[in-house]
């Protein structure tokens, strides 16, 4: 990976990848394959800067906080640099004999039993502990009690971690949050762990799906306005079932309402993608546009195939799937058997062209595969 200093280094790149990675903000920070160069002491020094846990989800950072995040990991690295490192002994020198200074700049790292420079709060020993990459995180909290005297014991009842938005904690946020007895609440631990855990797991898909629904409803509107004009044009939706011509050597046709529903799909198909690509899988990692178009139009022609199908089913009054009178009819109105049959065929078809799509088409940003894109890059960079 790139380093901070780079001319190539992307911060809202570097940022997105982050969030899309399912670990902790002080794991994917320590991590070289997405930042060279950070290691524990700026780590340290950066999320304290950028008031963020260590142990905060990625995919739970907004966009704004995880470039912040990104950027005081260059401030720190930078000012360390002008001041010649961080040195704790003669060991590490310049070529002048000369220890780096950066140590006594720092806010958080080997800071035990001092004053907060933030808050002033007192500091207690630092609880090391080891991180997957090898080196150690910290966590600082403030005193509970009097300076020299042991901290008051807790509530008896089970804590209930608070952490307000409206007004942050007294410290930097890698503190611990603060815990508030309430007798009144009862505390479930474990349903709290598994939604963390769900959510650190499958938070940026379910996003990705939310986005792709809301991009879906757009486009039902577009499929419907088209559906509505052409018919419209025709003289309604009565003659919806009006023969163009009939297949020869089958016993079937091709009638006006299949001719409705392959041009409305292409309409709708053309918007939907352009709008996934800006939103939905928005990324700087994405392939040409006809590259990911022809995908894109693929998936849909499969699913506007079978959505076809549905939609004759629900219309061919021989078919045991036909939309039964009184609630359906031939006219218009809002009991238009036309228009129902068009709109469900459309949500049948629409999650199994999310999955499709984000598995193939959209796959150079998918999410849960970042270490696979990162190791490329790597190949790239060298």
């Amino acid at each position: 990976a790139l380093d901070p200093f780079d001319p190539r280094f992307d911060q809202s790149a570097v940022a997105r990848r982050m969030r899309a990675r399912h670990t902790t903000v002080k794991r994917a920070i320590l991590d070289q394959r997405l930042i060279s160069g950070v290691g524990n002491i700026y780590a340290d020094e950066a999320l304290w800067r950028a008031r963020i846990h260590f142990e905060q989800p990625t995919a739970d950072l907004g966009p704004r906080k995880a470039v912040q995040l990104i950027r005081s990991a260059h401030e720190v690295m930078a000012e360390a640099l002008e001041q010649g490192g961080t040195s704790f002994d003669s060991l590490y020198v310049d070529i002048d004999g000369e220890s780096g200074y950066f140590a006594r700049s720092l806010n958080v790292y080997g800071r035990a039993g001092q004053a907060c420079r933030r808050c002033g709060t007192p500091r207690r020993d630092d609880h090391q502990r080891p991180s997957a990459a090898g080196s150690v995180r910290r966590l600082t909290r403030p005193v509970l009690g009097t300076p020299g005297q042991p901290p008051p014991r807790r509530h008896a009842r089970q804590p209930v971690s608070i952490e307000s938005s409206a007004a942050p904690l007294s410290c930097e946020a890698v503190h611990e949050p603060q815990l508030i007895p309430l007798p009144e609440v009862q505390a479930c631990p474990e349903g709290s762990q598994m939604i963390r855990e769900l959510t650190r797991r499958y938070g940026n898909t379910m996003r990705q799906l939310v986005k792709f629904g809301v991009v879906g409803g757009s486009g039902v509107l577009v499929n419907m306005v088209v559906t509505v004009v052409m018919n419209k044009l025709n003289g309604g939706s009565i003659n919806a079932q009006n023969i163009l011509f009939a297949i020869k050597g089958t016993p079937f046709n091709i009638r006006f309402t299949v001719l409705v529903w392959i041009v409305a799909f292409l309409v709708a198909n053309l918007y939907n993608f352009q709008l996934n690509r800006w939103w939905t899988f928005k990324s700087s990692k994405h392939a040409g546009w006809w590259k990911e178009f022809w995908p894109f139009l693929a998936v849909g022609s499969v699913a506007a195939l079978v959505g076809m199908f549905l939609k004759i089913a629900m219309t061919n009054p021989s078919s045991p799937f036909f939309l039964p009178e009184p609630h359906f009819h031939e006219e218009t109105g809002l009991r238009s058997r036309e228009y129902w049959s068009q709109l469900i065929a459309i949500l049948i078809t629409m999650p199994i062209n999310f999955i499709v799509n984000k598995l193939w088409t959209f796959r150079s940003v998918r999410g849960h595969a970042p270490v696979h894109t990162d190791a490329a890059e790597v190949q790239a960079a060298e």
